[in-house]
């Protein structure tokens, strides 16, 4: 994303994360995260992985 020296936006992201081949629910899912509401992985979802 930084490569293109543009500014990042929160379209940016959307587009990255749509161009993801990932579930649609899990697109969803970071579609929601934001700086004010991310907290990190907790212990419990670490292990999932």
């Amino acid at each position: 994303m930084t490569r293109i020296n543009e500014k990042i936006n929160q379209q940016t992201f959307v587009d990255f994360i749509d161009s993801m081949d990932i579930e649609e629910r899990i697109k969803n899912e970071l579609k929601e995260i934001s700086p004010f509401n991310y907290i990190g992985y907790t212990l419990e979802e670490q292990s999932i992985s």
